[in-house]
């Protein structure tokens, strides 16, 4: 079993993280209008526009270059962009932590642009708490820290020993939003990029086992028999699936190498949540740690919005978790994790697999040196700490995960 996380996807040049995906909605909301003045509004944020020279210069001040006439989207996305890596895009939005009511004009510090030109191009509000916890507190982080906020806001809403209904309302309704634009995003992505398969990452896949991987749990003898080297490896061919988490299609590709290859019986990719504009298998994005604490106290209240985006009960509107349940009862297998962080938000899936009496071994693809916390997450899903490392190999430099072109 492969475990496919956003990893992947950014490996093969899909600009898929949290921070490009945000930029796209900033740079897409500022871009709304050909003309100025006017006002931007959605469910998140609200945009007064003002003077027209004004904000092209604002926005274009990164060009070489005088007076410019006009902006593009490229612009735009620039000119967020700017912010986010001079860590001001708080300022630019006019969030403070301590005001969540706060609008500040934002004007041009230009001194070129001529005194007629330089008044107030636009002013911004952000009309939801969950948008602005976000610009606060993720500006570096992934999705599984997006689902982790998510979560945290919407045990926020408990005043006193009861939720307020309104406020769980208010956030399903921020959620369910960004996870439509977040859709629209990745489609455009998707048509974008051309996947172009990772030998690295195929040759990797299609590799045989090694019995060092099993050894701690298995023992030598029982793991050289099991994994076949006792009767040569033509002889045994096995099942590959691939849990996927991202939306993307990206994993075709794959797919359709792999089925060819003679190590392989049955080739298979479980969209455990969701593909991009499939009604039959819509998009899960919501929170999966039902071993939280906090999240006992849901169970006890009369109140079904509280679940409306976790992921357990998104999960029966398709067969995949039943499908995967299906691979998990059928024998021993390893699973390898590739691009995937492993993180709390999908805790209950995690404990399910890494616990299940067939897995026999994990093995964690690395990228940047993150193989510590990827250890270390793992280990979060795991009752029995002794069993955990059991089944974690350790540590292999050929296992680094390729970067895309662009880095």
């Amino acid at each position: 079993m492969i475990l496919v996380g956003n990893g992947f996807d950014l490996a093969h040049g899909l600009k898929t993280s949290y921070k490009d995906f945000i930029i796209w909605y900033l740079a897409t909301s500022f871009g709304s209008r050909s003309y100025l003045p006017c006002t931007y509004q959605d469910e998140l944020m609200h945009i007064q526009f003002g003077d027209f020279h004004s904000f092209v210069s604002v926005v274009t001040a990164h060009k070489q270059g005088g007076y410019h006439s006009g902006f593009t989207h490229e612009d735009l996305t620039s000119f967020i962009t700017k912010h986010f890596k001079e860590q001001t895009i708080k300022e630019l939005l006019n969030i403070y932590e301590n005001d969540l009511s706060n609008s500040v004009i934002t004007s041009s510090d230009d001194d070129n642009i001529p005194s007629h030109y330089n008044r107030e191009p636009f002013s911004v509000h952000i009309l939801s708490d969950f948008l602005r916890s976000l610009i606060i507190n993720c500006q570096d982080c992934n999705w599984v820290d997006i689902e982790n906020e998510y979560f945290d806001q919407l045990k926020a809403c408990k005043v006193k020993d009861k939720f307020d209904s309104e406020k769980v309302k208010q956030l399903n309704s921020e959620f369910a939003y960004l996870k439509q634009k977040l859709e629209e995003y990745l489609t455009t992505q998707q048509e974008q990029t051309n996947i172009v398969v990772k030998q690295e990452l195929l040759n990797a896949i299609g590799s045989h086992f090694e019995i060092s991987d099993f050894e701690p749990l298995m023992g030598y003898e029982e793991a050289r028999k099991k994994i076949g080297y006792n009767i040569g490896f033509a002889d045994i061919r096995n099942e590959l699936l691939f849990l996927n988490f991202n939306y993307t299609s990206t994993l075709v590709s794959y797919q359709g190498l792999l089925r060819r290859h003679d190590r392989f019986i049955n080739v298979e990719v479980n969209h455990i949540h969701g593909e991009l504009n499939n009604v039959a298998n819509p998009i899960i994005f919501g929170f999966g740690d039902e071993h939280d604490k906090q999240y006992m106290e849901f169970e006890e209240q009369r109140n079904n919005g509280l679940f409306e985006h976790i992921k357990s009960y998104q999960y029966l509107r398709s067969p995949n978790y039943r499908n995967l349940l299906r691979f998990l009862n059928k024998g021993d297998y390893q699973v390898f994790v590739m691009g995937h962080s492993c993180g709390l938000s999908d805790r209950t899936m995690f404990k399910e697999i890494f616990e299940h009496e067939n897995c026999k071994s994990i093995r964690l693809f690395h990228y940047n040196g993150d193989f510590h916390d990827k250890a270390v997450n793992v280990s979060k899903h795991f009752s029995d700490k002794g069993h955990m490392r059991k089944l974690i190999v350790d540590y292999k430099a050929a296992d680094a995960f390729p970067q895309s072109k662009e880095e």
